[in-house]
């Protein structure tokens, strides 16, 4: 289960999108990490932190994947609840980074 952006800089739209949820400035998410990489969360007591989402650009800059993940060690989340984070991030690409973006596309 994955979203994949088409985009002009995949790197920049990922920083756009972390910084966005560090600021505030990504409603209904916040801005996670650890010592390897940066994630988000939705915020809502009941999702945040059982599903956060991993960005990953493509070696040629074109694509950001968007991939569900969970703490290792905590809650496992279901495919459900993974889908459902994923179509809540698809409501903010669609209204909050449209110009960011050619298109997406979701794989199961």
């Amino acid at each position: 289960m994955k979203i994949v952006i088409k985009t002009n800089d995949a790197k920049a739209l990922k920083n756009k999108i972390l910084n966005d949820a560090k600021n505030g400035a990504l409603n209904t998410w916040e801005h996670r990490k650890n010592d390897d990489d940066q994630f988000i969360t939705h915020s809502p007591d009941q999702w945040a932190d059982k599903v956060i989402l991993v960005f990953t650009p493509s070696a040629d800059n074109k694509e950001l994947t968007v991939t569900p993940s969970y703490w290792q060690g905590n809650y496992v989340p279901t495919d459900d609840e993974k889908g459902t984070i994923l179509g809540r991030f698809c409501e903010r690409l669609w209204n909050q980074y449209k110009n960011d973006l050619s298109s997406f596309v979701s794989y199961v």
